[in-house]
């Protein structure tokens, strides 16, 4: 015969199961995310260490083929 306290007992650890599993889905797509912005993150920094390093370098050899040009062009005048 069905009863109704029993029914409730079930009623109750489904309510129970049901919320756990979506926790763990939740955690599971949070999870996900973290770790998309994490990623992404990292990836831009990556990107910007990269670009202020080019820039540098190009900085550098500008300095470098104008101080040569000066030093040519004075060296050249002092000849002639």
């Amino acid at each position: 015969m069905f009863c109704f306290a029993d029914a409730y007992d079930y009623q109750e650890l489904y309510f129970i199961l049901k919320d756990s599993l979506r926790q763990e889905e939740f955690n599971g797509i949070i999870d996900e995310i973290n770790a998309e912005y994490n990623f992404e993150a990292k990836k831009d920094l990556l990107l910007e260490v990269e670009e202020n390093k080019r820039l540098k370098d190009q900085r550098t050899f500008w300095m470098f083929l104008l101080g040569g040009g000066v030093i040519k062009h004075f060296s050249f005048r002092k000849h002639n």
